[in-house]
């Protein structure tokens, strides 16, 4: 382990002397420090306070936050089901559609047939179409 930091102390310090901006030397000391505590290993109390922390966080994640997302579920739920039943109920809007259908179905030859009818005047001596037509 002490090699590792070692190895790692040489190139950090040969990449601080090669940076040629501030801005870089920045960026390598923030970079050198998260990979120096990413490979430390913590000591053992920091590991049980660590684990202590994260049970913490799904205590609360388990807890309180699960019982307020299932009432926020069971709400949204609640109202998809007053929609689909009272305001938009799916049924009635699906016999509706039908029965238009049908009646398209039932009325459309007679439409046709009446917008088809000659109207040219027969009691005249020479019969013309209405005007506007």
């Amino acid at each position: 382990m002490t090699i590792l930091f070692f190895g790692f102390f040489l190139v950090f310090t040969w990449l601080v002397l090669k940076a040629n901006s501030r801005r870089r030397i920045v960026a390598l000391v923030v970079a050198g420090t998260l990979v120096a505590v990413l490979i430390s290993a913590p000591p053992a109390q920091a590991q049980a306070s660590l684990l202590a922390a994260i049970q913490a966080v799904l205590n609360t994640i388990n807890g309180a936050i699960q019982t307020a997302l299932n009432s926020i579920n069971s709400v949204r739920t609640a109202i998809s089901n007053l929609h689909q039943n009272l305001t938009w109920p799916v049924q009635l809007i699906n016999q509706a559609k039908a029965q238009v259908t049908q009646m398209i179905g039932q009325y459309r030859n007679l439409m046709r047939n009446i917008l088809n009818i000659d109207l040219r005047s027969a009691t005249l001596a020479n019969p013309a179409a209405l005007a506007g037509c």
